[in-house]
């Protein structure tokens, strides 16, 4: 699903999910999604999907709006791609395959993992929301048993589906991992909006 994630001063304030094919943003109450600041037209953006593809343009000529930090009046969205209005910023999304992310070829679940799949399939899809660096804003699907998170070619932890819930684990005993500001040594289970931090790395976790 195609989102876009609302930054204020660098701290994430509210999620908007293009669930239409043609969406409104302002601050006016008439909009599909409304940020209540006078930094933003009574209705800013218009954000239409096209032949699979999100495109967003400009609506004023008072209420200026950046992709990447370009002026646009009309402009594609792509991954990762940061959208600046007024004070504030949206990171657009879609999620992703978690092992193409990393580079490494999706592999076919073996009977047991798929068992393990079907047997916690009312959990929800989870997801990992990176919330800082280079690749803030991208969301990563949770899709298989194990899930590793990989940084700078290191594997310092896993997440592990199981049938009452997905958990952390640590795999080095030199990078700390907080679970919502508490340092963990042990496998821990995650709860639905918990903000992870593996080292200088930040995410969101969720479920959808």
């Amino acid at each position: 699903m195609a989102k876009l994630t609302l930054f204020f001063n660098n701290r994430p304030i509210d999620v908007f999910h293009l669930e239409q094919s043609i969406s409104s943003l302002g601050r006016d109450s008439s909009n599909t999604f409304i940020i209540d600041s006078l930094a933003i037209a009574p209705t800013h953006l218009k954000i239409v999907l096209i032949a699979d593809e999100y495109f967003i343009e400009n609506l004023s000529e008072h209420f200026s709006t950046l992709v990447n930090n370009t002026l646009i009046n009309r402009s594609i969205i792509r991954q990762g791609d940061k959208i600046t209005i007024g004070k504030h910023t949206l990171f657009y999304s879609h999620t992703s395959d978690f092992a193409k992310l990393n580079n490494t070829p999706a592999e076919n679940p073996s009977a047991n993992d798929q068992v393990a799949l079907n047997s916690a399939s009312n959990l929800g899809t989870a997801n990992l929301q990176i919330m800082n660096g280079a690749d803030i804003g991208l969301v990563l699907n949770l899709n298989k048993v194990v899930n590793e998170i990989n940084i700078a070619d290191t594997i310092p932890a896993i997440i592990v589906k199981r049938n009452d819930g997905y958990y952390i684990s640590r795999l080095t005993d030199d990078v700390d991992i907080h679970v919502d500001g508490a340092a963990i040594s042990d496998e821990t289970i995650l709860n639905n909006n918990t903000a992870i931090q593996i080292a200088e790395k930040k995410y969101i976790y969720f479920i959808e």
